[in-house]
Protein backbone atom coordinates (compact mmCIF):
# COMPACT_ATOMS: atom_id res chain seq x y z
CA UNK A 1 0.00 0.00 0.00
CA UNK A 2 3.15 2.43 1.08
CA UNK A 3 4.42 1.72 -2.45
CA UNK A 4 1.30 2.73 -4.28
CA UNK A 5 0.54 5.58 -2.54
CA UNK A 6 4.26 6.38 -3.47
CA UNK A 7 4.41 5.95 -6.78
CA UNK A 8 1.34 8.13 -6.96
CA UNK A 9 2.44 10.90 -5.41
CA UNK A 10 5.35 10.75 -7.78
CA UNK A 11 4.00 10.58 -11.04
CA UNK A 12 1.54 13.32 -9.53
CA UNK A 13 4.84 15.96 -8.41
CA UNK A 14 6.74 15.12 -11.40
CA UNK A 15 3.74 15.10 -14.68
CA UNK A 16 4.57 17.65 -17.42
CA UNK A 17 2.59 19.12 -19.93
CA UNK A 18 3.60 18.20 -23.49
CA UNK A 19 2.37 18.15 -27.22
CA UNK A 20 3.40 15.99 -29.88
CA UNK A 21 5.59 18.07 -32.89
CA UNK A 22 6.71 16.06 -35.59
CA UNK A 23 6.41 12.89 -33.46
CA UNK A 24 8.53 14.06 -30.44
CA UNK A 25 7.05 15.10 -27.24
CA UNK A 26 7.98 18.49 -26.76
CA UNK A 27 7.87 19.47 -22.72
CA UNK A 28 6.34 22.53 -21.19
CA UNK A 29 6.52 24.38 -18.12
CA UNK A 30 3.27 26.40 -17.10
CA UNK A 31 4.35 30.20 -16.15
CA UNK A 32 1.95 32.59 -14.77
CA UNK A 33 1.82 35.84 -16.69
CA UNK A 34 -0.46 38.16 -17.13
CA UNK A 35 -1.71 38.13 -20.51
CA UNK A 36 -1.34 40.25 -23.48
CA UNK A 37 -3.93 38.37 -25.23
CA UNK A 38 -7.12 38.70 -23.53
CA UNK A 39 -8.77 40.35 -26.29
CA UNK A 40 -8.85 37.19 -28.01
CA UNK A 41 -11.32 35.26 -27.26
CA UNK A 42 -10.13 31.93 -28.29
CA UNK A 43 -7.35 32.21 -25.61
CA UNK A 44 -7.78 30.29 -22.16
CA UNK A 45 -6.22 32.90 -19.69
CA UNK A 46 -5.39 30.24 -17.70
CA UNK A 47 -2.73 28.52 -19.67
CA UNK A 48 0.68 29.80 -20.69
CA UNK A 49 3.96 27.76 -20.99
CA UNK A 50 7.39 28.37 -22.08
CA UNK A 51 9.80 25.53 -23.86
CA UNK A 52 13.11 24.31 -22.91
CA UNK A 53 14.09 26.84 -25.60
CA UNK A 54 12.45 29.48 -23.29
CA UNK A 55 9.91 30.51 -26.29
CA UNK A 56 6.82 31.32 -24.41
CA UNK A 57 3.26 30.02 -25.52
CA UNK A 58 -0.33 30.83 -24.91
CA UNK A 59 -2.29 28.30 -25.17
CA UNK A 60 -5.42 28.73 -27.47
CA UNK A 61 -9.16 26.39 -26.95
CA UNK A 62 -8.56 25.61 -31.00
CA UNK A 63 -6.92 22.62 -31.98
CA UNK A 64 -5.03 21.25 -35.58
CA UNK A 65 -5.98 17.73 -36.49
CA UNK A 66 -4.43 16.05 -40.01
CA UNK A 67 -6.35 12.85 -40.33
CA UNK A 68 -5.18 10.14 -42.08
CA UNK A 69 -8.65 8.18 -43.44
CA UNK A 70 -10.53 11.39 -42.75
CA UNK A 71 -12.52 10.02 -39.59
CA UNK A 72 -13.11 13.73 -38.71
CA UNK A 73 -16.78 13.30 -37.64
CA UNK A 74 -15.73 10.78 -36.01
CA UNK A 75 -13.38 12.63 -33.70
CA UNK A 76 -15.88 15.57 -33.48
CA UNK A 77 -18.11 13.71 -31.93
CA UNK A 78 -15.98 11.52 -29.48
CA UNK A 79 -13.74 14.05 -28.07
CA UNK A 80 -17.09 17.02 -28.10
CA UNK A 81 -15.46 19.31 -30.82
CA UNK A 82 -16.66 21.77 -33.05
CA UNK A 83 -15.37 22.35 -36.42
CA UNK A 84 -14.27 25.87 -37.27
CA UNK A 85 -12.64 25.25 -40.43
CA UNK A 86 -11.08 23.43 -43.32
CA UNK A 87 -7.44 24.40 -43.41
CA UNK A 88 -6.59 21.84 -46.64
CA UNK A 89 -7.23 18.65 -47.23
CA UNK A 90 -7.92 16.07 -43.88
CA UNK A 91 -6.70 19.23 -41.95
CA UNK A 92 -8.50 20.65 -39.96
CA UNK A 93 -9.22 23.71 -37.21
CA UNK A 94 -11.33 22.73 -34.33
CA UNK A 95 -12.49 24.03 -31.22
CA UNK A 96 -12.78 22.33 -27.70
CA UNK A 97 -14.29 23.77 -24.07
CA UNK A 98 -12.12 20.82 -22.65
CA UNK A 99 -7.90 21.43 -22.08
CA UNK A 100 -6.50 21.64 -25.81
CA UNK A 101 -3.68 20.41 -24.77
CA UNK A 102 -5.09 17.26 -23.09
CA UNK A 103 -7.46 16.66 -26.05
CA UNK A 104 -4.73 17.08 -28.58
CA UNK A 105 -2.69 14.45 -26.95
CA UNK A 106 -5.52 11.68 -26.11
CA UNK A 107 -6.04 12.00 -30.17
CA UNK A 108 -2.77 11.64 -31.01
CA UNK A 109 -1.68 8.87 -28.84
CA UNK A 110 -4.64 7.04 -29.45
CA UNK A 111 -6.87 7.82 -32.85
CA UNK A 112 -5.19 7.44 -36.32
CA UNK A 113 -4.14 10.38 -37.32
CA UNK A 114 -0.92 12.10 -38.41
CA UNK A 115 -1.02 14.99 -35.96
CA UNK A 116 -3.09 16.91 -33.07
CA UNK A 117 -1.55 19.66 -31.84
CA UNK A 118 -3.44 22.81 -29.90
CA UNK A 119 -3.26 25.81 -31.95
CA UNK A 120 -0.65 27.71 -29.68
CA UNK A 121 -0.18 31.16 -29.82
CA UNK A 122 3.11 32.64 -30.19
CA UNK A 123 4.98 35.58 -28.88
CA UNK A 124 7.53 37.31 -31.26
CA UNK A 125 10.46 39.19 -30.02
CA UNK A 126 11.54 42.24 -31.66
CA UNK A 127 14.96 43.07 -31.74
Amino acid sequence: MKILILISFFTFIFAQDYYYNGHKKIYLSQINTISNFSYDSNITKEKTYTTKNNQVLKLSNTLIIKTKNNNIDELISKYNLVLKKLLRKNVYLLSTTQNPLEIANKIYENESVQYAYPDFIKTIQLR
